[in-house]
């Protein structure tokens, strides 16, 4: 019988896709939203004469540029903001539900989980806007991006100028040639550090809210631990924390000596995760269940089935699935291959797509980091044959 924490981490690992996607989703909408800036830039490059150097017209540009790019990194960083906030608030919802029907399910009695107090749109506001990466909260980090960027694409445009390049070589440095998909330009460092951003700031936030309901529930919970994706693409930090354990309060090492520091991400671009480690029925038997009269989950349990006409032989057999279920125990490594492996061809072909999933399954492809270019983005059906030569 699986024990309640294993079921957690599978519910854990299911919901980890649905945010992988959530994070392709909004990486998608911040690169349109720096498509639009990108246009604009472009256009005040045409309307200028850039055949020669006069210095008075090259501050001109810059000041141009400048004007051009603080609308779009405003715009960017209110939707950015915004979007994490709901996050935020949808995580609680989430955690506070999936710890609630891990509990109960094993037990037979609804077992009320709390929720952390009802944010207000200034505190969940507040939430995203103090997400810090790279050393910065994100409220700042994208004017950051502008003055970075603004700073490169005068680099570019000086020494173009003084090579005696012409507007077209000089549009090409800042946007890319189409040759290289307009990857080589100073914009795909902007694009590249804002899905960075993104991905890793959505992580932030909802391990924040999580922990907000673990710290809610400890009379629930006992601990925290780190789930890691294991890959050829996991990091050797996240390899290391895999498993690893702490206290929920004050985050104090079970069983090693690794530091919690600030917890999941780790690492920019982290896929990790945590999960609640719940308490054994032992421990959680004599817990009052909120709104009763004084009645504990062991009572509680029994009563209820009492009143379904089982017998107290039958009763003492259902209390030890359930004290075999809710063990305490943290649940062990599993590879995301494993997972899939374990959950079948229905979920599989929902996860991977119906003709990879085949693949999958024919054995053509079983590192699920295949399925990702080298910047981690997925690969087309095409691509992926062409890569592995496989025929359509």
């Amino acid at each position: 019988m699986p024990s309640a924490n294993a079921n957690l981490a599978d519910r854990h690992l299911v919901h980890a896709l649905h945010l992988e996607r959530l994070k392709a989703s909004e990486v998608g909408e911040i690169k349109k939203l720096l498509a639009k800036m990108e246009r604009d830039v472009l256009g005040v490059m045409r309307n200028t004469d850039l055949t020669t150097w006069r210095q008075a017209r090259y501050q001109r540009l810059l000041e141009q540029v400048q004007n051009a790019l603080r609308p779009h990194y405003r715009t960017i960083r209110d939707t950015h903001t915004t979007r994490l906030a709901e996050v935020a608030d949808l995580e609680a919802m989430w955690t506070t539900r999936s710890l609630s029907q891990t509990i109960s399910d094993p037990v037979g009695v609804y077992i009320a989980v709390a929720s952390p107090p009802a944010w207000s749109a200034e505190t969940l506001q507040a939430i995203a806007s103090d997400v810090v990466f790279e050393g910065s909260p994100v409220r700042l980090w994208w004017g950051k991006q502008a003055t970075d960027l603004r700073r490169r694409f005068g680099n570019v445009v000086k020494q173009g100028l003084l090579r005696g390049e012409g507007t077209d070589a000089i549009v090409r440095a800042v946007r890319g040639s189409a040759a290289m998909n307009y990857t080589d330009g100073i914009m795909e460092v902007s694009r590249n550090q804002a899905e960075t951003l993104v991905r890793s700031s959505i992580q932030t936030v909802t391990h924040t809210a999580r922990r907000a309901v673990y710290e809610k529930n400890a009379d629930l919970v006992k601990g925290i631990q780190q789930v890691s994706t294991l890959d050829s693409r996991t990091s050797v930090i996240c390899a290391a924390y895999s498993r690893k354990m702490w206290t929920l309060e004050g985050h104090h090492p079970i069983g090693h000596i690794l530091p919690y520091k600030h917890g999941v991400p780790r690492h920019p671009r982290c896929r990790s995760t945590e999960i609640a480690v719940l308490k054994s029925w032992s421990e959680l038997a004599g817990r009052t269940i909120p709104d009763t009269d004084g009645e504990t989950v062991d009572t509680l349990f029994r009563q209820k089935l009492r009143e379904r006409g089982w017998s107290e032989d039958r009763i003492a057999k259902a209390q030890t699935r359930t004290q075999a279920s809710m063990d305490g125990q943290i649940s062990r490594d599993v590879s995301f291959q494993e997972f899939l492996d374990r959950k079948g061809a229905v979920f599989q072909d929902e996860v991977l797509g119906p003709e990879k999933a085949k693949l999958y399954r024919a054995g053509v492809v079983r590192d699920l980091s295949r399925l990702l270019d080298t910047r981690g983005n997925p690969l087309t059906l095409t691509q992926l044959r062409q890569q592995l030569g496989v025929a359509e």
